[in-house]
């Protein structure tokens, strides 16, 4: 399957804060998003974009997907919005060199007028990362660099998930980064130990480097979304 990433750096003009700033230290809310500007499974690309502005744009493709990804702080938040399936239709042919510069701010409303069902496509999941600046946190207080046992008592609900790399010592003999995967239902934090001691796996320090939150709608839903008045509105429960 053919699959690859674009990503495109794009500044802002003037002095003035971005209008995204305000998501730098948001709270990322289990189940719902960040409350009052991206609402998982509600929230529209079109919607987003035209409010937030856009820093980064990554474009995920395959044969069978297409995946907007407005990234923020250095790639230190990242929103995903699959697109629909009369998305990929409509733009499947098209060279993504040719989509990303869309995104500037001065020309979303031409690719959404060029490609209108793209405007529909909603957002599947929210990720922060520790490699980026984004200083928000988890609305049970976990940020990115927290220890494993903070993690833990912050949220009791995540439960251990398989070692995303294979077992701790092999891949200390291999010098390779222990991680280990914590998860819930449409939320996993990654966990990984950037400080790899030599001295056996017990010395391994696990921190936060990644934190995901999911809707619970199925994958069909955002293929076919549905379309109404409030397509391209922010939902805030």
């Amino acid at each position: 399957m053919k699959h690859w990433a674009l990503s495109l750096a794009l500044l802002a003009a003037g002095c003035s804060p971005a209008p995204y700033e305000n998501l730098k230290s948001a709270t990322l809310v289990y189940g719902v998003g960040i409350e009052g500007e991206a609402v998982l499974g509600e929230t529209t690309l079109a919607d987003f974009v035209t409010r937030k502005g856009v820093d980064n744009i990554e474009l995920e493709i395959a044969e069978d997907r297409f995946m907007f990804m407005p990234t923020y702080f250095g790639k230190g938040l990242k929103f995903v919005f699959p697109a629909t399936k009369a998305c990929h239709e409509s733009i499947k042919m098209v060279n993504p060199s040719d989509i990303a510069p869309a995104f500037l701010n001065s020309q979303t409303e031409t690719f959404f007028t060029s490609y209108p069902d793209c405007a529909h496509s909603r957002l599947q999941r929210i990720e922060a990362s520790r490699n980026g600046d984004f200083t928000g946190r988890t609305d049970t207080g976990i940020v990115l660099g927290d220890e494993l046992g903070d993690v833990n008592a912050k949220d009791p609900e995540l439960k251990t998930g398989a070692a995303m790399a294979g077992d701790a010592e092999i891949m200390a003999i291999e010098s390779r980064m222990p991680r280990q995967l914590l998860e819930k239902r449409n939320m996993t934090i990654q966990m990984i130990a950037p400080d790899l001691q030599r001295n056996g796996p017990e010395e391994f320090k696990l921190v936060a480097d990644n934190i995901s939150i999911y809707s619970d709608k199925p994958w069909d839903f955002f293929f076919n979304p549905p379309t109404g008045t409030n397509a391209s509105e922010t939902v805030t429960p």
